[in-house]
């Protein structure tokens, strides 16, 4: 039996088809399948694709991240889209520096946002607490690009 699927990879906001490397929801629709036809079928998980060759051969797409996580766990930040594992990403290349961290991701009104709450080490603890807090914020703004 042949079972063909087509995919797209659409922006969460307009539901436009996004181009390789951009993040959006996944979709796809089954192209053959006698059982079960599906037109569109919205997962409602969250991922993108590369366009890239793999080395092993293989010339179809490629999901470098897999699915990392479903449409309600976005949360959006000056019109970019993250994870909550996006930001621990960027917390863990720091992780010598904290004794604990905590990311709770929070939606009120539908409108999700998320706290980071840092604790440093007793030997790092900054004399300015204002500072340290600007130097975290510019560093999960310049690796998350937001």
């Amino acid at each position: 039996m042949y079972c063909a699927t087509a995919f797209e990879i659409l922006d969460p906001d307009t539901e436009e088809r996004l181009a390789a490397g951009e993040r959006g929801i996944f979709v796809f629709t089954s192209l053959v399948n006698h059982t079960f036809p599906m037109i569109r079928f919205n997962v409602e998980d969250t991922t993108y694709y590369v366009e890239d060759l793999c080395p092993c051969g293989r010339t179809h797409y490629l999901f470098p991240i897999g699915i990392p996580g479903r449409q309600e766990w976005l949360v959006k930040v000056k019109d970019k889209y993250f994870l909550p594992w996006d930001v621990e990403n960027v917390v863990r290349k720091y992780i010598s520096d904290l004794k604990e961290y905590q990311i709770i991701k929070d939606t009120p009104l539908e409108h999700p946002y998320i706290h980071i709450r840092l604790e440093p080490q007793p030997d790092k603890v900054p004399k300015n607490p204002d500072d340290w807090v600007k130097e975290w914020e510019a560093k999960l703004s310049q690796e998350l690009g937001a």
